[in-house]
């Protein structure tokens, strides 16, 4: 979909309900005189973030960032550097405030609502986000993904990383990492009023992450619904109003 696409994927150890399946969940089957049968495996869903998404500060319009490099990098500094639409001109040239907006949030994908001034991950590093179904009550989770492949979920496990691994200390700072999570929009998942199609894995830019196990003799029935990672206008409330809320 975008020419340098950067996927998060749900990640089957954050779920509250597992059934202990890599794969699958068990929904219990009756047939017509109401017994129980041998459980039926129904298709696991994963919401893979596979937009990028800034809102103008002008125009209030949506723009496409065609990397999650280029987003980070627009994260960090919206507070200081308002997005507009003459920052598109970088990989979209000639688009102003009176073309159309290039997505909106009736797109039929989930939204998420990012949060501003996130530090750009550290080199070598990644990023991740995963969404939770609809009935967690915690909306999303962020970890880290070390050079060695080791997963981060806190500041506490950073600073622990960071000290079995001197050679890293030199170059990082704690706070290089945050583990902020995006916010849901004012409506709904869409992902709760659509019917999601099936996709194949997207491709990712290292082969290790371009496949999918299977269980053995199973086909992987896997749901994915697409989200856009939003980052909207950020609103800057002056110290009065601070005062009087």
């Amino acid at each position: 979909m975008l020419a340098d696409k950067v996927v998060d994927q749900w990640d089957d150890s954050d779920t509250e309900n597992s059934s202990g399946s890599a794969s699958y969940q068990v929904v219990p089957y009756k047939n017509v005189q109401g017994e129980n049968n041998l459980p039926v495996l129904s298709k696991k869903r994963k919401f893979i973030i596979s937009t990028y998404s800034v809102q103008c500060s002008t125009c209030k319009k949506w723009r496409v960032v065609p990397s999650k490099l280029k987003y980070e990098q627009i994260r960090e500094n919206i507070i200081q550097v308002p997005f507009s639409c003459k920052y598109v001109h970088g990989w979209k040239p000639q688009v102003t405030c009176h073309d159309p907006t290039d997505i909106s949030e009736d797109n039929g994908m989930a939204w998420a609502i990012d949060i501003p001034c996130i530090p750009q991950t550290p080199l070598g590093w990644e990023r991740n986000i995963t969404l939770r179904n609809e009935q967690s009550t915690r909306f999303a989770d962020v970890y880290y993904i070390s050079p060695a492949g080791i997963k981060i979920r806190s500041k506490k496990e950073v600073e622990r990383y960071l000290e079995d691994n001197p050679d890293y200390a030199a170059d990082l700072h704690l706070s290089q990492f945050s583990f902020k999570v995006p916010k849901p929009p004012n409506c709904p998942r869409h992902s709760e009023l659509i019917e999601p199609t099936e996709v194949p894995p997207p491709v990712h830019e290292d082969p290790v992450h371009n496949y999918m196990s299977v269980p053995h003799g199973e086909a992987n029935l896997v749901t994915h619904i697409a989200v856009t990672l939003a980052l909207q206008v950020p609103v800057i409330l002056s110290k009065k109003r601070k005062l009087n809320q």
